[in-house]
């Protein structure tokens, strides 16, 4: 799992029934699939252990800045945001619905009835079995977890010159 796709290369996460049972494609950003002989939840445990951090703790953050319960944003790095949707009704009760996708690499999205359409900076598209004001509300939520992320690194890093180099009339 480790050397099987860079984060900035991941599109995204989808289950997919095969002859192996249910499995994980990845999605790559020049157009390519992955299949992954594991659930989707197990490839996102690998991908942010990868990481070396606790999904359960960046679920917990994610909770208190949407004051969401389920279905949270992920933030694993710069180039890798992912942002859980509904994309299949299960077959079978215990059955993944979601797929991830990689908020860094969704350029747009299309309504499509009661369904909505994600149009990837590569060119693909996936239909997501939710409406578009849902789907736009977990984009914002992504947006905002990965915001306040970004946040908190750029207070570590005017701390660090600030004390370091003693450069706080620089930065002020």
């Amino acid at each position: 799992m480790q050397d099987i796709v860079a984060d900035e290369e991941i599109a995204a996460i989808l289950p997919r029934y095969t002859e192996l049972g249910d499995c994980s494609v990845l999605h790559t950003c020049d157009g390519s699939e992955v299949l992954v002989p594991s659930r989707v939840k197990t490839v996102v445990h690998r991908l942010v252990r990868r990481e070396c951090k606790d999904i359960y703790l960046l679920e917990e953050q994610a909770r208190k800045l949407t004051k969401g319960k389920n279905w949270m944003p992920l933030v694993l790095g710069p180039e890798l945001v992912l942002v859980s949707l509904k994309v299949r009704n299960p077959k079978i009760s215990g059955d993944v619905t979601a797929g991830f996708f990689n908020y860094c690499q969704i350029n747009g999205l299309q309504e499509k009835g009661r369904r909505t359409i994600l149009c990837m900076k590569n060119g693909q598209s996936f239909l997501v079995l939710w409406n578009k004001q849902t789907v736009e509300a977990h984009l914002r939520n992504a947006l905002l977890v990965l915001a306040m992320e970004q946040r908190h690194l750029d207070r570590i890093a005017l701390h660090y010159l600030e004390k370091r180099w003693g450069m706080s009339s620089v930065l002020s």
